[in-house]
C-alpha cells in the first residue's frame, strides 16, 4: 500500500514482476475481490453494530486498476519522506475508479490484456475520462474464471 488519499487507497503491485509478465495485475485484481468480499462484510458488521438499516447507509467500495509504466522512488522534502509512484499510469487508475459504480472493479485496456483468460470481464462503454478522451471502453472484472 502507497498511501491513503482521502478515503482512497493507493497500492501498487509488481514491483519486483517483469514487465512482460502479469503477476502484478493478477495480484492486483485478486486483492480487489478479496477486498470487496470483505467489504460486504466489514459493512453488514458495523450496520448491525450501529443498528441500522442497509438503507440508511450510502458507502461502497470502488477499484480502478491500471498496467503501466510508473516513476517508482523518494520523495523526500523537509517535511516529509515518502516512496511514492507517480505517472500516467497512476493518473489512469485515479480516472478509472472516477467512473465506476458501487462494487464495481474498472481495469483498463492494458491490464486486460496482460491477464486474458483468467478473470471473467465486460466490457463498458464509457463517455468521458477526464484527461484521456480516447479511451471509449473499459472492463469490469466480475469474477475468478
Amino acid at each position: 500500500m502507497d498511501k491513503f488519499i482521502g478515503d482512497g487507497i493507493l497500492a501498487y503491485f509488481g514491483f519486483y514482476a517483469n514487465s512482460k509478465h502479469a503477476f502484478g495485475a493478477v495480484d492486483a485484481i485478486n486483492s480487489a475481490l478479496e477486498l470487496r468480499k470483505s467489504f460486504k462484510h466489514i459493512k453488514s458488521n458495523w450496520i448491525k453494530l450501529w443498528n441500522l438499516n442497509e438503507d440508511d447507509i450510502n458507502i461502497s467500495l470502488k477499484c480502478g486498476i491500471h498496467s503501466g509504466n510508473v516513476l517508482f522512488g523518494l520523495l523526500d522534502t523537509q517535511t516529509r519522506s515518502q516512496i511514492t509512484v507517480i505517472g500516467s499510469s497512476v493518473n489512469l487508475a485515479s480516472r478509472l475508479e472516477g467512473v465506476t459504480k458501487a462494487s464495481q472493479i474498472i481495469i483498463s485496456k492494458d491490464t486486460k490484456e496482460l491477464i486474458q483468460g483468467t478473470f471473467k470481464e465486460r466490457s463498458i462503454n464509457v463517455k468521458h475520462i477526464q484527461s484521456y478522451p480516447d479511451i471509449k471502453e473499459v472492463y469490469e472484472v466480475v469474477e475468478f474464471r
